[in-house]
């Protein structure tokens, strides 16, 4: 390595530790919404009030009012009027963290876990580095990328834009199976298959939709990591329910029950299950375009086949397209599509999904030939910018404005990547 790349890579790191400082400066001491479940279902876990993990109520608790008992320790800890949504993850999770919310207030326990994500997108940005130049040296397309360009434009797209910027105003765990996920894929193009699977079945028992992405090992033939991710998963799941029990597992499945034949209705969506059904009201006349809250609407038996051909045949295309693509860049690709096409048709598709493809896609930025790439690009990134989501935000009529053009963006990056496939055949 010469001199001048030394002094880019130092240069690149110390510009990586400088944004994980203002990251840590700008949400230290917040109160997120979303990380609160994890807080306050974990803290009645460690008292024994195990009926208060997963209480009885709407998948969205604002529809049948939030259990007293978690509104009496939010006033008790000096935010009464706080939102407190349900938790939705496994209890195993609860079981863990309980002696560690014992000891802490909700801000401080965030704080801890603004550590952790911070940590993660650390990881994130360079896993994307490292799989972009094994990429460029396996395709001889581009020049291998700068370090320190690279970080300055995952810090732009962590800091200003909407997916970047409510992850981590919302605490969300999102941002740590993200780096597990994606570690899952780093480990596989580097041929550690069996720390592959283990990293994935992890993200799985955090989150279940991350267990959507073994698919991939599939497309590849790779069964030793399919075997680790099975075998992995069966120790977490049934360690999960011999630390906590079965009725705490049905409960969790009681609530994720509650999705059935039902519709996330949000503004942060990215499901095109809720695109579809709000384009049909259009066609029918009843349209309407305010969503004053998150909800669940009704799902019409169309919709939800419709999005399940969407993701079986986004699926397929994907394995086809990349058939012919050099290995690590057929991995990488099929596992973006994968993952893109599972958050697209998923029952709660948010948009903080979209930090993981967002710290991987720069890569395109010097492997794509096409002159239209970048532009592309830079115009996905302006439109998902906070700056134009919190101006949308003020207006009652813009809230499916938001839902289309996040559904819009997801297609329109399947779309750049589908194209770089092609490009990329041998």
């Amino acid at each position: 390595m010469s001199a001048a790349s030394k002094g880019m890579t130092y240069a690149g790191l110390a510009a990586l530790i400088v944004i994980a400082g203002l990251l840590l400066r700008t949400y230290w001491d917040n109160w997120p919404v979303d990380l609160s479940a994890l807080y306050f279902a974990a803290h009645f876990y460690g008292q024994g009030a195990y009926d208060l993990v997963y209480p009885a109520g709407a998948f969205f608790w604002p529809d049948s009012g939030t259990p007293p008992e978690w509104t009496a320790l939010a006033a008790q800890q000096g935010n009464p009027n706080a939102i407190l949504p349900p938790f939705v993850y496994p209890p195993v999770w609860a079981a863990l963290l309980a002696p560690l919310t014992q000891g802490m207030t909700m801000v401080e326990f965030a704080n801890a876990m603004l550590v952790l994500n911070v940590a993660s997108l650390v990881a994130l940005v360079l896993f994307g580095f490292d799989m972009a130049r094994r990429m460029t040296a396996e395709t001889f397309h581009g020049d291998a990328p700068n370090l320190l360009l690279w970080v300055l434009a995952c810090g732009v797209l962590i800091g200003f834009t909407s997916f970047g910027m409510l992850s981590l105003q919302l605490g969300q765990p999102q941002i740590f199976v993200s780096a597990l996920m994606v570690g899952a894929l780093w480990a596989m193009m580097r041929g550690r298959d069996l720390s592959a699977g283990a990293l994935l079945a992890l993200a799985a028992a955090i989150k279940l939709m991350p267990a959507m992405l073994a698919v991939v090992f599939v497309m590849e033939r790779n069964w030793r990591a399919l075997s680790a991710f099975v075998l992995v998963g069966a120790v977490l799941a049934g360690g999960s329910v011999l630390i906590t029990g079965w009725p705490m597992h049905a409960g969790l499945l009681e609530r994720i029950g509650m999705l059935d034949g039902e519709i996330l209705e949000s503004r942060l969506s990215i499901g095109i299950e809720l695109s579809l059904l709000h384009l049909s009201t259009l066609l029918s006349g009843t349209a309407h375009w305010d969503i004053p809250g998150p909800g669940m609407v009704a799902q019409p038996v169309w919709v939800g086949i419709s999005a399940r051909v969407i993701l079986l045949a986004g699926l397929g295309a994907s394995f086809w397209v990349t058939r012919d693509v050099p290995d690590t860049t057929r991995q990488w690709l099929r596992f973006l599509l994968s993952f893109l096409f599972v958050v697209l048709t998923a029952p709660l598709g948010w948009i903080h999904y979209l930090i993981l493809p967002a710290l991987l896609l720069p890569a395109l930025a010097t492997l794509m030939r096409a002159s239209w790439c970048l532009p592309v690009l830079l115009a996905i990134a302006s439109l998902l910018s906070i700056a134009l989501f919190l101006t949308l935000s003020d207006y009652d009529w813009a809230g499916y404005v938001q839902v289309h053009l996040h559904v819009s963006m997801v297609l329109a990056v399947i779309a750049v990547l589908f194209a770089f496939a092609r490009e990329t055949r041998r």
